[in-house]
């Protein structure tokens, strides 16, 4: 026997043929080694080259699935795997609450003169809180397996769904829970836009005239002595002086009128600011856990042990970050530079978590008996 609540097996198929010879079909979710057989299922379905149980007690013939494997080959050739259920299980049934949204990032700031501010971040939602949840439990003697075994019956009291187990008080137990959803991340602060740098100072240029002294070259006559040689009245050759006129250049100061042409620049313009950044929103808070009661029939009472409620608030969403402040732009170039903007402030942060969800109570009443079993079959006698 096995416990249950969805059982999956692969399966393996040996088939065993007139002459001796035996197959393994190992791989029965390929179409090629599955084609020659057909399979049937009772309490479960057959899927894949998979077998899996049926998880609804209820629609399974006291307490067996099989499946049956017919030969295509010959249809008379059939062979059933059976599962008996002990229902020796761990059960766990939770239910939560939805999470909250988290909040959009706020938008970016554009760049500008000065830069616009970053939108702020929106709050995340609240988590929605977890569903009561309404479990009775009754015990029965079952005739098929022959034990005693808890029938148990849960419904979630925001939507009416409803939930059926069979556990076993020789090694089955069941725990229960109902969490509160979590808190949405509150959105991120946009971020500042950047200041534009300012525009270059206006450049222009004047020709200005103005008088210079410069030198220039001159020529003159010039009397100088030179010497020569002659032969005198004794015959003799001897060395005279005599003058000479000759033309020599000189530089001279001459006042003359230039223009010249002189570059200006005016002063650069200021960089604009940068724009604020955008205050982070908050995160939601979780939301609360549900109320749980457990109703337990007088013969069931003694197997409370076996049942463990949980409530849990759901977490809180983490507060979103505020946005960068924008840069400032840069000076325009000019006589004087312009002066650089100053950057913009980040934006607010509220560090942390939202707060939890608180739990909800956990209730133990009694209930009178209110279940009795019939196996499937003989019911539909």
């Amino acid at each position: 026997m096995i416990n249950h609540r969805e059982v999956r097996s692969k399966v393996s198929l040996l088939a065993e043929f007139n002459n001796g010879e035996k197959r393994v079909y190992a791989n029965l979710r390929s179409s090629k080694e599955s084609a020659n057989f057909r399979f049937y299922t009772n309490g479960g379905t057959w899927k894949s080259g998979k077998f899996t149980i049926e998880p609804d007690f209820t629609k399974i013939d006291s307490h067996r699935a099989s499946l049956v494997v017919q030969s295509l080959l010959n249809r008379s050739v059939t062979d059933t795997f059976s599962v008996l259920l002990d229902y020796k299980h761990a059960y766990t049934l939770s239910l939560s609450g939805n999470s909250g949204t988290s909040g959009f990032s706020g938008t970016n700031g554009s760049s500008g003169f000065p830069g616009s501010n970053g939108g702020n971040g929106q709050n995340g939602e609240f988590g929605s809180d977890g569903p009561d949840l309404g479990v009775w439990v009754d015990l029965y003697r079952d005739s098929v397996l022959n034990c005693d075994l808890l029938y148990v019956y849960a419904q979630n009291s925001f939507t009416g769904e409803e939930f059926r187990y069979l556990v076993n008080p020789e090694g089955g137990s069941m725990t229960v829970y109902s969490r509160g959803g979590s808190g949405g991340v509150g959105g991120s602060g946009g971020n500042g836009g950047d200041g534009s740098s300012g525009s270059d100072g206006r450049k222009w240029t004047e020709t200005r005239t103005e008088k210079k002294i410069v030198q220039k070259p001159v020529t003159k006559k010039v009397t100088k002595k030179q010497k020569k040689k002659v032969t005198n009245a004794d015959g003799k050759e001897v060395e005279v002086e005599e003058d000479v006129e000759v033309d020599e250049t000189v530089l001279v100061d001459v006042e003359t009128v230039v223009e010249t042409v002189v570059e200006f620049q005016g002063p650069g313009e200021d960089g604009g600011d940068g724009g604020y950044g955008g205050a982070g929103g908050f995160g939601g808070e979780g939301g609360y856990g549900g109320n749980i009661t457990l109703y337990f029939t007088d013969d069931a009472l003694p197997y409370q042990h076996l049942f463990v409620a949980n409530s849990e608030g759901g977490s809180g969403g983490m507060n979103g970050n505020g946005g960068s402040g924008g840069n400032g732009g840069s000076g325009g170039n000019g006589s004087p530079n312009g002066s650089s903007g100053t950057s913009g402030q980040h934006g607010s942060s509220a560090m942390g978590w939202a707060g939890n969800g608180q739990s909800g109570q956990i209730i133990v009443k009694p209930t009178e008996e209110f279940f009795f079993y019939a196996p499937k079959e003989t019911a539909s006698e």
